[in-house]
Order: structure tokens, then sequence, then C-alpha cells
């Protein structure tokens, strides 16, 4: 019997249109720290990123399908070349993110205790909609994120070999890019949900 475990990680945005889904944490997360009255990113010191972009997360997993195995196996379905968070950092700030009106902004790069505190304080003013700040919707779960920031969750690396040695696609898959950031903000702007 044939039996294939797929772990599938952060999938985002497609390389070729940018599409990255609005209800997830990390959109909510960026879109959340553009907001004039936040205007932060948040740094997680030692976090690796290893996002895989939708369109190479599929072509993975056709190709782990069809490959013909004979008994359990277990894939692990992340991006190979992992980067560190501050260059994610560096990504969007160098991203129409960092934008307002068509000029360059610098956002500040907070702790997420801080970030959240932003958060916590938009949440009790006038101004408090998640139509415009879809980051409310999430905030007890980013109170939580502080916590593990504190034990480092965020420090795993997930062995790729075996996955790659049968999907070409994920073999091929290249590091994280600031075009598909950039292609995501896109998207999200003509979708409204980044202001």
């Amino acid at each position: 019997m044939d039996i294939k475990l797929l772990r599938i990680g952060q999938v985002c945005g497609s390389t070729r249109t940018g599409n990255w889904n609005t209800s997830e944490l990390w959109p909510i997360m960026f879109a959340t720290s553009a907001h004039p009255e936040i205007n932060a990113l948040p740094i997680f010191p030692g976090k690796m990123v290893d996002w895989v972009p939708v369109d190479v997360a599929a072509s993975t997993i056709t190709d782990i399908l069809l490959h013909p195995t004979n008994g359990y196996s277990v894939h692990n379905i992340v991006n190979p070349y992992p980067v560190k968070w501050e260059e994610l950092v560096g990504m969007l700030q160098s991203s129409s993110l960092a934008s307002k009106e068509k000029a360059k902004i610098k956002m500040e790069e907070v702790d997420i205790k801080e970030w959240v505190h932003r958060l916590q304080t938009l949440s009790n003013s006038p101004n408090a909609n998640p139509m415009t700040v879809p980051g409310l919707k999430l905030l007890p779960f980013f109170e939580t994120m502080c916590n593990e920031v504190e034990e480092h969750v965020f420090s795993k690396v997930f062995e790729t070999e075996k996955t790659r040695s049968v999907a070409g696609a994920l073999r091929t898959c290249p590091t994280l890019k600031g075009e598909w950031i950039e292609m995501s903000v896109q998207r999200w702007r003509e979708a409204g949900f980044v202001v």
C-alpha cells in the first residue's frame, strides 16, 4: 500500500499572479502594519521564513502524488531556501506597502509586544474598524504570539531533502523574492485590503 503524508507549511502568494488569501495571518499582519496609526512592522529575532508560493506547492503536491513509491512516506512542503525574517522586513520596506500617496515611507520596526500594544490601543479608538484594520479580528491571536516569541517557537526548520528528490517543483523553488511580495501587495491594494 502506498501512503503519502504531506506536511504543508505556510503557503504564500503565487509567483505568477501574487494572489495571496487576505484571510490569512501574515497578509492580515502586513495590511495592519501599513495602517497609519500602526505604521510599524513587527520583528521576530531568529525567525526563518520558509513560505512556499501556492503554485509551487500545488506542483510539488502533484509531483509527489504521481511519483511511484511503495510504503509510507512523509513529505515537508516548505521553501527549502528560507530567509531570515529581517530579510522579509527589508522586502516589505522596499515594497509599495511602505508607500502613502505615491510617497515612500519607512515603517518603524518594533518588537511584537510593541506592535500588539499599538493594535490594542487602536482597538479602543473610534477608528477601530476591522474593515480598515484587519488585525483587529486576530488581536487575541497576536497577543498569544507575544508569548510564543519568548518561547522561540518560530525557529523550527523542516527537512526537505526527501521531498526535493521526488518533486522537481520544490527542488527548483527559489528563495522568497521581493517581486513576489510586491505582486501580493499590489493584489491587496486592488482588492482594497491595503489602503
